[in-house]
């Protein structure tokens, strides 16, 4: 019996009311996407349906539940098992309140759960969700003891994979006698389980498992589990798998927001951090707040997310790490980086317009992590502390170098102590003050409630952590976060919405910039066939004019296994061979088409996620090109025109994002508004005030940056200056 999925076809007995029609039909789209094999698409309906679901039924009812498990499954077949897990902890507490725990729907959220932990070799999570589910399926499905017995062979899998022979043996045998009463000793079932228990012994006879062996998460052994972190922090000494500086970060600060730049030591290394006093002075010191970032470099998005902070009249101080925004180290994810925290927090009580009885600190994502972390730190002046997300129990480094290995942080995950040290999770027992943790609905919240209740409060572990569920994602959870942490450190503070410091940018010059509605079409969409391939239909894609000539643009990991899924890859040097077709015409139009000619950007080792190709007709279409720009020097505003494919009658949007930095050549923007699923947006264009190209859009970063690629150098290197 191999592990597998609860059936479910109860589903559809259960959830029977019709669904309205707008979410009926997003639902039909999405499903037909999925029997045409464009689970892309078919997601993006989803998403929709889901959405509109919560219009339409609120998200307390069946028909809801219904909608959001077809996304979730949907993420499953894409293998996109974060999100899954988000959705199916969703799900099983909704089972849980509108149908209650003892029935098949409830047991199935749960068989899913277990079996998206182990996919994601988070055994102890994974095991805990079988064991809620054995008496729970035993009782459901009174007579149809299959379900009992598939349940009993998953755990017992979960349990031999995992070492734990003497665990796994009597539940193999338990399934097996089940089998044998319902079917007979020639069922396929009983033979495999049969064999399974042969393996066992074998595996226990030549050695090649410990049993009962106690690990928990991703294989960390209790053992070695230190049981006193500040001391082990304190002397351990990380040892990087390579040097270098943190992914996807910014270049050197600059001014923003009436935020000033100033310097603090850490170790001998000078660090950049953002610094606003606001009425602080040394006569009248002020309550201050260390503001963590996430992701890897401190940008003027952070500076943003201050603002309620600001405005309840604290000093903010906002520290960049080593191997970030140009500073001086390696990036070592959560460690080093923690003791440029403590660094940071030390300068800030330095400073003589700064309350030091009234320090606290906050973070987002990563900066949460380390936020939290400093909770079990007790030589730092902090009164108090809070984060938005950050409980770590070091597991994302195994997945991170199983699904990214070339992107994964610099740590050696063979080494415990490695990840332990970094996993605050481990340690909640060891608080040394207060800190207020707050988790969005949607961004794992059940599941770090979870995690508490059965590490801490169920074992009578006493912690100093107030954990506290808000609304939204990883992203939108952060600002109703702030705002509950104020309650706690500023109560009589009342905030005012959208309240934002000033600050100087470059308006459109061009008249249609202005007025989006009147501007020419710019966002083109791609349809390529390809000899003895699947065509690529969709993305972005534009025409620019170049010494009186009209070319056409888009991104070069469109034609990548990255891209579009084409395995191999196509390297550019064989297109011209394997395409049979391609065109470009606006979303709405198909008619207004313009057939591409050749690739003229066919050098394989070129670095520019970009293609440039040649217009063999356009006799079909009024669409003209754009002028590209030479040069862009930061700080500075640009735009974005594009479709996401969550809109499915798009013509054109027009989006403004802010420029600060380049990194290796490729521009870094932020603060993309209003806000947009950069799905779809792959190959884009992006124009400066004077509505001319300055590059095309290639890629995102952690869902706070996106990468703009220039233009001009490789067109002049490929059409001549």
């Amino acid at each position: 019996m191999k592990h597998i999925y609860l059936l479910f076809f109860f589903l559809g007995i259960i959830f029977a009311p019709l669904l309205a029609q707008n979410t009926k039909d997003l639902l039909g789209k999405s499903v037909s996407n999925v029997q045409n094999g464009n689970t892309e698409m078919a997601i993006t309906y989803a998403q929709k349906a889901k959405e509109q679901a919560a219009k339409e039924f609120g998200t307390q009812g069946v028909d809801y539940i219904r909608v959001e498990k077809h996304l979730a499954d949907l993420y499953v077949a894409d293998e996109q098992y974060e999100k899954a897990t988000t959705l199916y902890l969703d799900l099983a507490n909704l089972c849980a309140k509108v149908i209650g725990k003892k029935s098949v729907d409830y047991v199935i959220m749960l068989n899913q759960l277990a079996f998206l932990y182990k996919e994601q070799k988070m055994y102890v999570k994974a095991k805990a969700y079988y064991l809620e589910m054995l008496p729970l399926c035993k009782s459901v499905f009174t007579s149809k003891y299959p379900e009992y017995a598939q349940t009993l062979n998953n755990l017992a899998i979960l349990y031999h994979e995992n070492g734990e022979l003497d665990a796994a043996e009597p539940l193999y045998k338990e399934a097996r006698d089940i089998v044998e009463k319902l079917y007979g000793t020639e069922h396929p079932d009983y033979v495999t389980l049969t064999q399974s228990l042969i393996n066992l012994e074998n595996n226990r006879t030549e050695g090649n498992y410990e049993a009962n062996t106690q690990q928990g998460e991703c294989g960390v052994s209790f053992a070695n589990i230190p049981q006193n972190y500040y001391q082990a922090f304190q002397k351990f000494a990380t040892t990087l798998t390579y040097q270098g500086s943190a992914p996807l970060t910014g270049g050197k600060l600059i001014e923003a927001y009436d935020f000033e730049i100033i310097t603090y030591n850490s170790e001998g290394m000078s660090m950049q951090a953002y610094l606003r006093k606001g009425e602080a002075n040394n006569n009248t010191p002020k309550p201050a707040i260390a503001y963590f970032h996430g992701g890897w470099g401190v940008g003027k998005g952070d500076l943003k997310d201050c603002m309620p902070f600001i405005e309840a009249g604290f000093v903010v101080f906002a520290p960049s790490f080593r191997g970030e925004n140009g500073n001086q180290g390696n990036y070592e994810y959560l460690f080093g980086e923690l003791r440029d925290a403590k660094a940071a927090v030390r300068w800030l009580a330095e400073q003589p317009y700064v309350d030091k009885s009234r320090i606290y600190t906050f973070g987002h994502s990563m900066g949460g992590s380390i936020s939290l972390s400093l909770s079990l730190h007790p030589d730092l002046p902090i009164r108090l502390s809070g984060g938005s997300a950050g409980l770590s129990d070091g597991c994302e480094l195994v997945q991170w170098k199983q699904s990214e290995p070339e992107k994964a942080p610099p740590v050696d995950i063979s080494n415990d102590m490695e990840r332990i040290i970094r996993g605050n999770g481990w340690f909640l027992d060891q608080m040394q003050r207060s800190h207020y943790l707050y988790q969005g609905r949607n961004d794992y919240a059940a599941e770090t409630q979870n995690f508490i209740n059965k590490n801490y409060t169920e074992n009578g572990r006493n912690t100093k952590l107030i954990f506290k569920e808000v609304e939204g994602d990883h992203f939108e959870s952060l600002y109703p976060a702030i705002l509950e942490f104020l309650k706690v450190i500023a109560p009589n503070f009342t905030p005012t919405p959208n309240f934002c410091l000033p600050e100087r940018v470059n308006e459109p010059k061009v008249s249609w910039l202005k007025d989006f509605s009147k501007a020419p079409q710019i966002a083109l969409m791609n349809e390529a066939y390809m000899k003895g391939k699947k065509s690529m239909i969709g993305a972005s894609s534009f025409l620019i004019t170049y010494k009186g000539k009209s070319y056409g643009v888009t991104a070069k990991h469109l034609i990548e296994e990255s891209g579009s899924g084409y395995r191999p890859s196509i390297k550019p040097s064989e297109l011209n061979t394997v395409c049979a077709s391609w065109q470009m015409y606006p979303r709405t139009v198909e008619r207004n088409f313009i057939k591409m000619g050749k690739l003229l950007t066919t050098n394989d080792e070129m670095k520019e996620d970009i293609l440039i190709f040649s217009i063999e007709d356009s006799s079909a279409s009024t669409l003209k090109g754009l002028n590209v720009r030479t040069s862009l020097q930061p700080p500075v505003d640009v735009w974005i025109v594009g479709c996401p494919y969550s809109e499915e009658d798009c013509k054109q949007n027009l989006y403004k994002a802010s420029v600060y930095t380049t990194s290796n050549g490729v521009i870094v923007a932020e603060n993309v508004q209003p806000q947009v699923d950069m799905r779809g947006f792959s190959g884009a264009p992006v124009l400066d005030e004077n509505g001319d190209i300055v590059g095309v859009l290639t890629g995102c970063g952690d869902e706070k940056y996106i990468f703009i690629t220039p233009l001009i150098k490789l067109l002049q290197k490929t059409v001549g200056e």
